[in-house]
């Protein structure tokens, strides 16, 4: 969102007010008023949280002073 340096208080009222201009924006075409975002599969959610789960296991390990153990290969 801009940045209105005249506005001293946020809220809701007037975060909802600006993203629908916005949004009504976006829709009569200026499609540089919002980046439209992809939602990620089950599927790659599940691959990241393998991801993140090894992570912060081998996070852990470290931290009790123990040598994380490599691959085989």
């Amino acid at each position: 969102m801009r940045l209105n340096l005249e506005r001293r208080r946020k809220n809701d009222r007037m975060d909802a007010r600006e993203l629908c201009v916005r949004l009504a924006r976006y829709l009569d075409g200026q499609k540089d008023e919002l980046k439209p975002i992809r939602i990620p599969t089950r599927a790659e959610q599940q691959r990241r949280e393998l991801g993140r789960q090894r992570e912060f296991w081998k996070r852990e390990v470290t931290a009790a002073g123990k040598p994380w153990p490599r691959a085989a290969r």
